[in-house]
């Protein structure tokens, strides 16, 4: 037996070995793909080795030549491949592939070479002969093939120097000798040093594959998420984003990829401060940046809450994992998208709000209404007076005449400030009153069509109001006339303060279906509502407005309609920098 046929069994069986283990783990790691494609070429080498030397017939020796230079070619792309991964450059792990066909492809041109020599005969005389004779095409082969070699040892070498900067030194030693050992038995087979002659460039490949497994399981390289992640990380509702220790992003899950609206195959090999960056885009002072330093590389542990320029509130914690001997091993970042909760807080605080008004504000229309009644009565009888005074003026002195004169006056305008006194009781019954109306099955473009008659859009030459209604939309349930109520409210809100606009006022009606419900959205390009002053637009009393102009119970009341309709009222910011009310229903 030739002594090169137990040492390609032996790497082929622990080839083999690795490559079941590997399988059977079901890892979802960027490196699990090309490292068994790596155990695979490397069996196909070492297995055509043991034919080369056993084959007893020109035939068999054939097939052993062409299965062997297979997996010549083959394993050292998959070697650089492999080494990009690990060092995560950009582009293999942004583009794999596109990476593994262009790197793959020179591989097959290669083997293909070989195969068809006998049509152009530029690769080799006969392989099996002791007097071959190499063409150029051969000297091309060999050419990139070391050039795939060279260049993932020398990545390899990168990663080991990055993780013994960090600490991990048992990995980064691991890391180094697995790239030297193939380098190291190569030159030594060509310098003829060796004290046999067989190649043992494939058995050096595999036991370099060895300490890559062994750092990858015993070091946890690997693992860039734990067991775990198949069975809950896949399926949380939070983002969660791992890095290695320079900040590159290794994997995320696909609540990570919705809360940073980005794929994950456009995320991965990418630096984590830029993933991040994206949340801040638009803000005026980000807070995320302190988090890393110049170069891009994390400093957590971080815990913030951003509000980001489309209107979400997006809480970011991120921490450093830190390996067996102390230094950093990888970093991780959660992603909660709290939106909804601050929407659903907001609410709840404003209900809160409006029932505690609306009982107080029920016993203090009832006081006031009474008393207002017969004042309102008796200035009413005052001013069927006023013609008899009028017309005996001319009995009193002239600046008795001249105060008495102005009576008729005086009682309209106190009149009229009873009356605005009437209407906000009015409001402030209609407020705390309970809905006595059955409900009933609503036609939401119906209610929101009445609402623009009602505010005479059509008359008015100053705003111009542009209308999107989804045909066939559900039915609501609840009061047409209420919810005809709320967005005439919304609408003339928007009218008055779109009045005036240089470039001329604007009004958008939209009505969408969303999931579960009904979407009305009206927004203008007025001057919008400061941020200051959000949390209290819906405030019984609270107005931007003149004394003239409203008594600050509109939106209010618009609030508490949409709130007995199972529903939501909330301010977004306007793409055109106005106000933009959103109404969502549930549907029937």
């Amino acid at each position: 037996m030739h002594p090169a046929v137990p040492q390609a069994a032996l790497t082929f069986l622990t080839a083999g070995s690795l490559a079941v283990y590997v399988e059977l783990r079901h890892d979802s790691s960027l490196l699990r793909r090309p490292l068994l494609a790596l155990l695979f070429g490397l069996m196909i080498w070492s297995g055509a080795s043991m034919l080369r030397y056993s084959a007893t017939t020109q035939a068999g020796l054939t097939a052993a030549y062409d299965w062997l230079f297979f997996g010549i070619y083959v394993v050292p792309p998959l070697w650089l491949l492999l080494a990009a991964r690990c060092a995560g450059i950009a582009t293999i792990v942004r583009h794999p592939t596109i990476s593994y066909a262009a790197l793959l492809g020179l591989a097959v041109l290669s083997y293909l070479a070989y195969i068809t020599n006998d049509l152009h005969g530029l690769f080799a005389t006969d392989l099996t002969k002791e007097t071959t004779v190499y063409g150029p095409l051969f000297w091309l082969a060999v050419a990139y093939s070391y050039a795939c070699v060279v260049g993932g040892s020398a990545l390899f070498l990168l990663y080991a120097h990055r993780s013994y900067a960090r600490g991990v030194k048992r990995r980064a030693w691991l890391m180094a000798l697995a790239p030297i050992v193939p380098l190291f038995a190569n030159a030594l087979y060509v310098l003829e040093l060796l004290p046999f002659d067989h190649n043992p460039t494939a058995a050096a490949i595999g036991a370099s594959v060895l300490m890559l497994f062994i750092a990858v399981f015993r070091e946890h390289f690997l693992d860039a998420l734990p067991v775990a992640r198949r069975d809950v990380i896949e399926y949380l509702r939070d983002g969660v984003i791992i890095a290695d220790a320079a900040g590159t992003v290794l994997d995320l899950n696909p609540a990570a990829s919705r809360v940073l609206g980005q794929t994950a195959r456009g995320m991965r090999g990418r630096a984590l401060n830029a993933c991040l960056g994206d949340l801040e885009r638009g803000l005026s002072t980000p807070v995320l940046s302190a988090a890393f330093d110049e170069h891009g590389a994390p400093r957590f542990p971080l815990n913030c809450e951003l509000h980001t320029a489309d209107d979400r509130w997006v809480e970011v914690c991120a921490d450093s994992v830190r390996g067996p001997e102390g230094g950093l091993s990888d970093h991780y970042v959660v992603l909660r998208d709290r939106s909804d909760e601050r929407r659903f807080d907001r609410f709840m605080r404003q209900s809160q709000k409006l029932e505690t008004v609306g009982r107080l504000a029920a016993g203090v229309a009832h006081e006031i209404n009474n008393p207002l009644t017969f004042v309102r009565a008796n200035l009413s009888q005052i001013q069927g007076v006023v013609p008899i005074i009028e017309s005996r003026l001319t009995v009193f002195e002239e600046k008795d005449a001249e105060e008495l004169a102005e009576l008729a006056e005086l009682l309209a305008d106190t009149v009229d400030g009873v009356d605005r006194i009437a209407k906000i009781v009015d409001d402030l019954r209609r407020f705390s009153r309970v809905p006595d109306e059955l409900p009933d099955s609503v036609d939401v473009n119906v209610a929101v069509r009445a609402a623009m008659k009602l505010a005479q859009l059509h008359r008015n030459k100053a705003v111009s109001v542009k209308t999107d209604f989804a045909p066939d939309l559900p039915p609501v349930s609840g009061s047409s006339q209420r919810l005809t109520q709320v967005v005439l409210n919304l609408l003339v809100n928007a009218i008055q303060a779109t009045l005036g606009q240089a470039e001329g006022g604007r009004v958008a009606l939209t009505t969408r279906r969303i999931e579960g419900g009904v979407e009305i959205v009206v927004s203008d390009n007025g001057p919008g509502i400061p941020e200051d002053l959000e949390d209290r637009i819906f405030d019984p009393f609270f107005t931007t407005k003149s004394p003239e102009e409203g008594s600050g119970l509109g939106l209010s009341i618009a609030y508490d309609i949409v709130r007995e309709h199972g529903g939501t009222l909330t301010l977004q910011r306007s793409p055109e920098g106005g106000a933009c009310f959103v109404i969502r229903l549930p549907v029937v």
